[in-house]
């Protein structure tokens, strides 16, 4: 029994000043841990800020990225600046690289847009360059600003040896 319990408590993570830990993950204030979910849902509404106005619905729009009142534009799709902040949060308290990958397709497959450098800032939360270009491959088709594909690089660990596989991968080359 205390065995377990010391194993519990030192799988803990070392959560942000304004987070706490939940089921192993870090979580924000009012937020625990939903393991069928995945990610860190509000159970308290008054502590996480949702009884404030719900969140607008995705709409079209052909402008390229603009940030206004905690919100980003991106190509066709609205994605709240806290609601990337918690994708990256998410990709990084991952423990491998296979579940970012696994996130990465299932964003690519619900056609979510990122401009080139919300994805380089999702690559840089693998651990090896083939999982940043795998996290790549996945999002890239559908970035609202494919013209700066250079900015991908940044999510590189070592771009001068992974630079020709990630034009590659993409289609690039």
């Amino acid at each position: 029994m205390w065995s377990v319990l010391l194993l519990l408590l030192a799988a803990e993570p070392d959560c942000g000043v304004d987070e706490h830990p939940s089921g192993g993950h870090c979580c924000r204030a009012g937020e625990e841990w939903v393991p069928a979910k995945r990610r860190c849902v509000c159970l308290e509404p008054e502590q996480c800020g949702s009884t404030t106005k719900p969140a607008p619905k995705a709409r079209a729009v052909p402008a390229p990225a603009q940030q206004k009142d905690g919100w980003t534009q991106v190509g066709e799709a609205l994605v709240a600046v806290l609601e990337f902040e918690n994708m990256v949060t998410a990709m990084r308290n991952f423990n491998s690289d296979y579940p970012r990958m696994t996130y990465a397709e299932e964003l690519g497959k619900a056609k979510r847009r990122f401009t080139c450098a919300q994805i380089a800032r999702l690559m840089a939360t693998g651990g090896i360059d083939t999982t940043n270009v795998e996290i790549a491959s996945h999002l890239y088709p559908h970035a609202a600003d494919p013209e700066n594909f250079a900015t991908l690089i940044t999510g590189l660990r070592t771009p001068a040896f992974s630079t020709a596989y990630l034009k590659q991968r993409l289609g690039k080359e």
